[in-house]
């Protein structure tokens, strides 16, 4: 019969498949309740605050929040009580499969996660059960602790029988948000997608966490990337052994996501353990946009490592882009990103989320507005170097977009005003700006505030990796960033070449030799191989058992 395959249009792709081994069985979700988190019939369509700011109209990005304790009413549990989440199913309304791209539920108590700005608090003030956010490209501050994600093509995802994903715990309100993608400008679309979450009050013995990735995600966190290029990739986030070496023991994976845009080529998050490379952790051979979703780790990472190094690279294909343009990093269809995410268990503290960010953006927001004042002489001789100077007579430019990053507009102050004052008590003391023994009382020196000054600037200098004049051995920063590990900027680290196949041995007959043997000749004895002019049964298996046992061999 003959098949036309034109038939499936747009809605054809690939998806990684084991040939070899039966269909995996979806997860029985039967035995447990189940809430639906749905959007409430909304128009998918940009907010009216994005669009006034210029945003791209054909990317819409909504959120409603809604009450743990309404949802969960049926369970008899309220929100300070801890509940787990068993598993997801996706929702998509029938006939809007066109125009969706992600959702995201999160649960909103906390400082959390903003590759933009930074993260905050969640005020519930003004927040009621379904209040729809039309203006929702970025999640709500305190709202970044996610626990459920969807994409484009995945399927539903069931967690293993004693592991659950937390939820509840003093956190009343989840918000779920939806990114929409309308190229074609539709009018009068509205939806009702959303999530089936499964969830039981029963607890499960172990708690599971999702790691996430984020080496490319929102504006302005990494480059541009070129046009014009067969493959190209984003740099590459690392995740240091000091940063690993904080989980309390080993993290056995569930599933490994990733998550680009229409330009993906393919990602890999390679481990490397104790200096050897044992490969990526997912072997991805062609990203498909249409056929996203969590995959089981390869074999031997199944279990990560306190002190493994992992590095996180994104590749992509830009030729239908012209070479003297760029596309630019962003949440929008239209733009790229990179986002591999890890389900694992149990769940640890310091594996939730990993950032890149451009060196030079990382030193404006979190250590001082000019790494250069550090290799800098000062006009005047009392300051050994301009760093302590511009901190000593100005600390509000001295942290200028640090500052304004978290919303405070200080006046111009030199460091011997604010110290010992009442002014901005609580960015004093996270950013250790004045001596502790003397702000206590408000009388600090002029001889301690120089002090202090000094110590400040070799300390800030140091950690971006620049030496404090006179010593000008190094005058650049570091070249790598991973913004929620201990040590934010480090230079790039070079993997080990990766494992490869070597050959153990030899044949007792060259291959080519077995492979070319006259169909018509008749040889005699033991060495006869080939019977009527075609490899015996014998001789097939005696090949792929010597090739197999013989040849190769995994360091």
């Amino acid at each position: 019969d003959s098949h036309d395959f034109s038939f499936h249009g747009g809605r054809r792709g690939q998806f990684t498949a084991n040939l070899l081994a039966p269909p995996a069985e979806h997860a029985d979700f039967s035995q447990y309740k189940h809430v639906d988190f749905l959007m409430p019939n909304v128009e998918v369509t940009r907010g009216e605050e994005e669009v006034a700011r210029g945003e791209d109209i054909t990317n819409a990005f909504i959120c409603t929040y809604f009450d743990l304790d309404v949802m969960a009413m049926d369970m008899n549990v309220t929100h300070e009580d801890k509940i787990h989440v068993v598993g997801f199913e996706p929702k998509i309304e029938e006939g809007n499969e066109e125009y969706y791209h992600h959702m995201l539920l999160s649960s909103c108590g906390g400082a959390g996660f903003d590759p933009g700005n930074g993260g905050g608090t969640f005020d519930e003030s003004e927040i009621f059960h379904k209040k729809v956010i039309p203006n929702c490209q970025t999640v709500p501050r305190g709202c970044q602790n996610n626990w459920a994600a969807h994409a484009v093509g995945a399927d539903s995802e069931g967690l293993p029988p004693n592991v659950g994903i937390p939820i509840g715990e003093g956190e009343r309100w989840v918000v779920m948000q939806l990114h929409y993608y309308n190229p074609r400008k539709d009018e009068g679309i509205y939806d009702s997608s959303g999530m089936r979450v499964f969830m039981t009050s029963e607890l499960r013995p172990i708690d599971a966490g999702r790691m996430a990735f984020a080496v490319g995600v929102s504006e302005g966190q990494h480059p541009p990337i070129p046009g014009g290029q067969k493959e190209v990739s984003m740099e590459t986030l690392f995740v240091e052994p000091e940063c690993s070496e904080q989980w309390a023991e080993p993290l056995n994976i569930i599933s490994v996501g990733h998550h680009s845009h229409f330009h993906g080529l393919h990602q890999d998050v390679t481990v490397e353990r104790n200096g050897v490379n044992l490969g990526p952790m997912r072997k991805e051979y062609r990203y498909d946009y249409n056929h996203q979703g969590g995959v089981q780790p390869v074999t031997a990472l199944k279990q990560l490592l306190p002190g493994d190094r992992l590095a996180a690279t994104c590749y992509f294909n830009t030729e239908s882009i012209s070479s003297d343009s760029v596309i630019e990093i962003g949440e929008e269809s239209n733009k790229e990103m990179c986002f591999p995410t890890i389900l694992y268990y149990p769940k640890q503290d310091s594996a939730g989320v990993f950032a890149y960010s451009t060196p030079e953006r990382l030193v404006k927001r979190r250590f001082i507005e000019d790494y250069t004042w550090c290799s800098m002489s000062s006009g005047d001789e009392s300051f050994g170097s301009m760093c302590e100077e511009k901190l000593y007579s100005d600390v509000t430019s001295f942290y200028k977009t640090m500052l304004q990053g978290r919303g405070f507009n200080m006046p111009s102050i030199g460091l011997q005003a604010l110290c010992g004052s009442s002014m901005a008590a609580s960015i004093k003391k996270r950013l250790q700006l004045c001596p502790e023994e003397c702000d206590d009382i408000g009388q600090c020196s002029d001889d301690e505030i120089r002090t202090h000054a000094l110590a400040t600037c070799e300390r800030v200098c140091s950690q971006i990796g620049v030496t404090l004049y006179p010593d000008t051995s190094r005058t650049e920063i570091y070249n790598s960033v991973n913004a929620f590990c201990p040590t934010r900027m480090f230079d790039a680290p070079t993997l080990a070449t990766p494992q490869t196949c070597k050959a153990r041995g030899k044949l007792p007959v060259p291959l080519s030799e077995l492979l070319a043997v006259n169909p018509n000749s008749t040889l005699e004895g033991e060495n006869e191989l080939i019977r009527n002019g075609a490899p015996s049964i014998a001789l097939s298996t005696f090949l792929a058992g010597l090739v197999f046992l013989v040849l190769l061999d995994l360091d």
